[in-house]
């Protein structure tokens, strides 16, 4: 008994004898789905121009349907590789946001074991609820999963669903390196003609400058000579290399329409003389550079708050570089404050972490509202920040026992008045709640009698 020619198992339907005109649109389909199914049949039509197949009249329609292909092409891609696939949370194992880390799903604990220290992996809490780019961290881990659009992305973006409110509310957690990794992605170009590291033309191409330095090299010398010991790299990348290798020591002069110049420093004065220019941009990027340098190495003592807002305090966490060229904008002694705020907010958006006067004027101000304003204007750290600063000064009273006035019962009878309450927590659900004691200790004094 004859099988389908497309091997569908099909028992109850009739099969059909198709000749060569059924096997060309066969054919035709085949190299649309990009299988290799046209290979054998286009073998034997060549050989015998009346070669027949048997197959079910539905299998040849469903081949060869447009529909049918348009429906598979899309499902394979342009490159022949899977379309990322659409995943629920029931497709990935029990995650918890204060057990697992939210970028790679594994366990992630937040101190160190004592016994294996090396094997520990630095993680944190996500403390971080609104940043001065206006996205949360929580819609910036979203925005690069758009960006990235593969797997590890499907994964994170699917976990992050899972928190109804901000991932600070939900005590969610991460790795250091995983949330670099996966931030840090950057769409990379490559070129087709990349130098490799055992480029001989390139090789003599230097060695020919090197050999004739006191000489005004144009690029297009530098091109003709790179293909004349059979260099096949793109002129762009001949150029970005040559300052690679040469360094500082190569200056390359261009103009819109006419050939680069290639000059080196040493060139003799009386061929070309070259002098700095203090006045381009390079200079307001060596001044960036060093003021990002130093606001890298300021360090700021996180065991403690400060809460003054002086113009001390202002300065010591502020670039030096920075503040003196903000000073050299004014002569005026009014202009000294607002000079210090401005460093403030530079810095802090440098270190992206809130500078001790930024907490000091945000500790200052009290008010939730006026506070968030001045965060929105990076003038002052988030009111979250002062929260914990409030949290860090109460559990601070509360480990010295000089703050709570009573030293001891020497001094007269200590009343202690204790009652109970219950307290709604802010929490993702809405729905734990905690039943408080309150204690209250009073010192009547000494009695004379």
């Amino acid at each position: 008994m004859s099988n389908c020619f497309f091997k569908c198992g099909k028992q109850s339907e009739k099969l059909i004898t198709s000749g060569a005109p059924r096997i060309r649109s066969i054919i035709a389909a085949s190299h649309q789905r990009g299988d290799n199914l046209y290979e054998s049949l286009q073998s034997h039509l060549d050989e015998d121009s009346t070669y027949t197949i048997v197959c079910h009249k539905s299998c040849v329609s469903s081949y060869t349907s447009k529909t049918h292909i348009q429906r598979q092409v899309g499902r394979v891609g342009l490159k022949g590789e899977p379309p990322r696939k659409r995943l629920c949370r029931s497709d990935l194992s029990s995650f918890d946001f204060k057990l697992h880390c939210i970028f790679c799903g594994e366990t992630c604990n937040l101190k160190s074991d004592p016994r294996n220290p090396s094997r520990w992996r630095p993680a944190y809490l996500c403390k971080t609820v609104g940043r001065g780019t206006g996205l949360s961290f929580k819609d910036s881990i979203l925005e690069v999963c758009n960006r990235r659009k593969d797997a590890w992305a499907s994964q994170v973006e699917v976990r992050l669903q899972g928190a109804v409110s901000d991932l600070h509310a939900a005590e969610a957690r991460y790795h250091d390196n995983c949330r670099k990794n996966f931030m840090l992605f950057k769409t990379k170009q490559v070129y087709s003609h990349a130098f490799t590291s055992t480029d001989s033309a390139f090789d003599k191409l230097v060695e020919d400058i090197t050999s004739n330095k006191s000489k005004i090299w144009t690029f297009s010398d530098v091109h003709e000579s790179y293909l004349l010991h059979g260099g096949k790299g793109c002129r762009k990348s001949i150029l970005a290399n040559l300052q690679k290798h040469f360094t500082d020591n190569l200056i390359v002069f261009s103009a819109p329409g006419l050939s680069s110049l290639l000059v080196f420093r040493d060139t003799d004065p009386s061929v070309f003389k070259v002098l700095d220019d203090n006045d381009d941009d390079g200079m307001i990027q060596n001044i960036s550079k060093a003021i990002l340098k130093e606001c890298k190495h300021l360090v700021h003592n996180k065991d403690e708050y400060t809460i003054r807002v002086d113009k001390q305090t202002g300065i010591d966490f502020v670039s030096a570089t920075l503040m003196s060229l903000l000073e050299s904008l004014s002569d005026d002694s009014r202009f000294k404050l607002p000079s210090i705020t401005i460093g403030n907010i530079i810095t802090s958006a440098v270190t992206n972490q809130p500078t001790p006067f930024q907490v000091g004027l945000g500790i200052t101000l009290g008010k939730k509202s006026l506070i968030q304003q001045f965060h929105d204007l990076g003038i002052c750290c988030s009111y979250d920040e002062v929260l914990r600063f409030k949290a860090s000064a109460a559990a601070a009273a509360s480990s010295e026992t000089r703050l709570t006035g009573i030293q001891s019962s020497s001094i007269g009878m200590v009343q202690a008045i204790a009652d109970n309450f219950d307290a709604n927590i802010t929490s993702p659900n809405g729905l734990k709640s905690t039943h408080a004691l309150a204690l209250l200790m009073t010192d009547t004094g000494m009695s004379k009698h």
